[in-house]
């Protein structure tokens, strides 16, 4: 798989990143509390330069997250300073500029993730509360409020929105995976908290776990399948886990891989999927026959030096560069292009200010060239 770094952020990293709708944009946070809004003239071209065009700053600590909606162009950004942002691109006196308008979260820790839902009428923020505020734009009052999901025992590190229900897939370091249901009445078809897989006929309550899931370790990212057939999760215990959506009947089957632990997922399709963290070089495994698989690596290294393992991961880091496009740890994978519901095109931002631009001119293709 073709793949073209851009150094972006060398000397501060860069914790979190987003796409507006056509790619032409990327909002991202330079290990600060500042979020870059460049304009990208080639993802393509390696020498391109990216221009920076916009700099928000409302936070005053860690910029954590960051969801950029491609229908309505709203952006939402989370921090440490336990607050949110909904950013939405205004003429202000003759001039363009991204406005901002607080969120009202009611956390008192720090928010950690966010996601918009496929509507984009709401957003579920993650905190380190135990809480997950699942919030709204509330027209009586111009203002976005909040209702919270109170089910947790740790710190949220991720949520991810169900494709066509009001379900929440929340990730912990309590060690869980949860699916939540998530129906706001007044924004939620009252149909769709009926109609999902858990559901007994009747609505199901805003708040309500349906389904909990085990892991070894913190539960860094969870994300659902195109279609909502499958949850994929990844622990710091260096597994991931894949769960075959059928209600309260579903059922988990956990890889565990001989390497650092991932820590961000993205499904290319319903049959594959692609995980970065601290390793450096993004994985990718496949669905065949209901069984999923560590397919290959998709970054090509150097093979004659690689030897032991997790250790040699080390012994690189201070011995001598990587062979790898990405030179630190991956600290997020987000799609760039879809071709129907297939990822034909995604990036990873990593610690080392390096955003890498992953290129398949098709999905079959790009698994093919994989080295295992």
């Amino acid at each position: 798989m073709q793949g073209v770094a851009h150094k972006i952020a060398l000397l501060q990293g860069i914790s979190c990143h987003s796409w507006n709708h056509d790619r032409t944009m990327l909002a991202l946070c330079p290990n600060s509390n500042v979020v870059l809004i460049y304009k990208v003239p080639n993802v393509n071209d390696p020498k391109a330069e990216w221009e920076v065009v916009h700099e928000l700053k409302e936070h005053d600590q860690l910029v954590t997250a960051i969801d950029w909606a491609p229908k309505t162009n709203r952006i939402v950004t989370t921090s440490h300073d336990r607050n949110a942002y909904v950013w939405t691109y205004e003429n202000v006196h003759g001039v363009w500029t991204w406005k901002p308008t607080l969120v009202i979260l009611r956390v008192n820790r720090a928010a950690t993730c966010v996601r918009w839902n496929a509507e984009e009428t709401k957003f579920a923020v993650g905190s380190g509360t135990k809480q997950v505020p699942v919030c709204f734009f509330e027209q009586e009052h111009n203002w976005w409020v909040s209702k919270i999901i109170k089910k947790h025992k740790s710190t949220v590190l991720s949520v991810d929105w169900h494709p066509t229900a009001p379900l929440l897939v929340t990730t912990s370091s309590d060690f869980k995976c949860r699916v939540v249901c998530a129906y706001i009445s007044g924004v939620d078809s009252s149909e769709s908290s009926k109609t999902h897989p858990w559901s007994n006929g009747t609505k199901t309550p805003f708040g309500e776990v349906l389904q909990e899931f085990n892991c070894g370790g913190w539960v860094r990212d969870a994300r659902w399948s195109p279609s909502g057939k499958y949850i994929a999760y990844a622990g710091h215990d260096s597994t991931i886990s894949f769960v075959t959506v059928q209600g309260p009947d579903s059922t988990t089957q956990t890889i565990k891989r001989p390497c650092l632990p991932f820590r961000s997922i993205l499904f290319l399709s319903d049959s594959a999927v692609v995980a970065g963290g601290y390793e450096m070089n993004p994985n990718v495994f496949t669905e065949s026959g209901g069984q999923w698989s560590f397919k290959g690596k998709v970054d090509k290294e150097d093979t004659q030096k690689e030897a032991g393992g997790i250790r040699s991961v080390f012994q690189k880091q201070v011995g001598e560069d990587l062979k790898t496009k990405h030179q630190n740890s991956i600290s997020e994978i987000r799609a760039m292009k879809t071709s129907g519901s297939e990822v034909t095109q995604f990036s990873s931002a990593g610690l080392d200010g390096i955003i890498v631009c992953w290129e398949a001119q098709s999905l079959e293709q790009a698994l093919k060239n994989l080295v295992i």
